[in-house]
């Protein structure tokens, strides 16, 4: 992964070192967010109890068990990159566009009960330890657009990793396969 990761940087580096001589300054875009998310698990062992109310929850009292379960912090951003041209030539860099997504999940150092886990595994494999479980660094797109532009036609080509999305699933289970859920009259939100 980190020889990966050289080579994209010394492949920016490049890019921007031969770029044309019309194109005088690089128009940047940085966006992205930091997102933390915990996860408690609550069991209330005297719901459904005789004498207690069936509804539980924290009215009756935390009286039985209650965990932190995850404790994830994420990190996205995401770089546009684009030339602005004096003369705009034929053949151009129209733009080079970077999503990077990193989180650590904090539970691993909080807890010891993970401490079990394996650490030393086969990612070739798709095998998941501790370190696969508890970070995550990973670059997911980047792309470079060129431009063939004439007074006639217009072609763009696009080197590099790109995640194209086909949809947003709604409500998905597995069970869906023998009887699927009909969500054309539900109400999402």
């Amino acid at each position: 992964m980190q020889l990966l990761k050289k080579g994209v940087l010394i492949w920016i580096i490049g890019l921007m070192a031969f770029l044309p001589t019309a194109a005088m300054a690089l128009k940047t875009s940085v966006a992205g967010h930091v997102e933390t998310k915990g996860i408690l698990r609550w069991v209330d062992y005297n719901a459904g109890r005789k004498g207690h109310s069936d509804m539980g929850g924290l009215k009756n009292g935390i009286d039985s068990y209650s965990e932190l379960v995850s404790l994830r912090t994420e990190l996205k951003i995401d770089v546009l990159l684009r030339p602005e041209y004096t003369n705009i030539p034929d053949f151009r860099f129209e733009k080079v566009n970077m999503i990077y997504k990193g989180a650590y999940d904090a539970i691993f150092d909080l807890t010891d009960r993970y401490d079990n886990l394996p650490v030393n595994v086969d990612t070739h494999e798709y095998e998941v330890g501790r370190d696969q479980l508890r970070f995550e660094n990973d670059l997911k797109e980047i792309y470079a657009d060129f431009v063939y532009q004439t007074s006639a036609t217009s072609t763009t080509m696009r080197l590099g990793r790109q995640m194209v999305l086909w949809g947003e699933d709604t409500g998905h289970f597995i069970s869906n396969v023998l009887v699927p859920m009909d969500l054309r009259f539900a109400t999402l939100g």
